[in-house]
């Protein structure tokens, strides 16, 4: 086993992290929030950056393994699919990710830029692996390329997270990434696809109707 008194340290501070703003974590709030003192804390970790990396690493790799669960759903359509693994990597992200990455802009330590990457070809391959097996089954245009359009997808993610003023979208990011899927989805869905899919909920409309 493991330290346990490590992982709790690291398991309170990506709780924190995703808790409270960027300027609310330091390491006395930190043994607050986990009741284990500033001194044992320091026992473990050098410093809050070392600890901060740890931590971040540790999510991402949480994440990637949600997202394989997802993709090897059996009882999810294609589409569904799509929808969760976008909505879960776009939610822990923002949760996880973009706090520190505003802190340290630019000087971001090492672990977590590798982290990222590491999380981002697993997206893009999850993604790559959904959308080849719905063009084996005959749900999408026989002519689409699974990897292109995987890129697009991860696009569409990345575009919407770094938007710069959220306050300039019509609607919650979130919303416009689910429109997004759909519009591009529904375009690339073959006659059967349409059909077989048609009561998915990410290409249902707010009215219930599909476009």
């Amino acid at each position: 086993m493991g330290d346990t008194t490590r992982d709790r340290i690291l398991d309170g501070a990506i709780e924190l992290i995703q808790a409270t703003t960027v300027n609310e974590f330091n390491m006395a709030r930190l043994a607050e929030w986990t009741g284990v003192s500033r001194k044992t804390i320091y026992n473990h970790f050098a410093s809050k950056s070392a600890l901060i990396s740890e931590a971040i690493t540790i999510g991402m790799d949480r994440i990637i393994r949600n997202l394989v669960d997802i993709a090897e759903d059996t009882t999810l359509t294609f589409p569904d699919k799509i929808d969760r693994i976008v909505e879960h990597s776009f939610r822990e992200m923002s949760h996880l990710w973009d706090p520190v990455a505003w802190l340290y802009g630019s000087r971001r330590p090492m672990e977590t830029r590798t982290a990222v990457r590491r999380l981002n070809r697993h997206i893009l391959q999850l993604t790559e692996s959904i959308v080849t097996e719905a063009t084996t089954a005959g749900l999408l245009a026989p002519n689409l390329d699974p990897h292109i359009f995987s890129h697009i997808i991860n696009t569409i993610i990345t575009g919407i997270r770094f938007t710069d003023d959220h306050q300039t979208l019509p609607c919650t990011p979130m919303e416009l990434m689910r429109q997004s899927l759909r519009a591009v989805l529904t375009g690339t869905l073959s006659p059967h696809g349409l059909a077989t899919l048609a009561n998915s909920p990410l290409l249902t409309t707010t009215n219930g109707d599909t476009p």
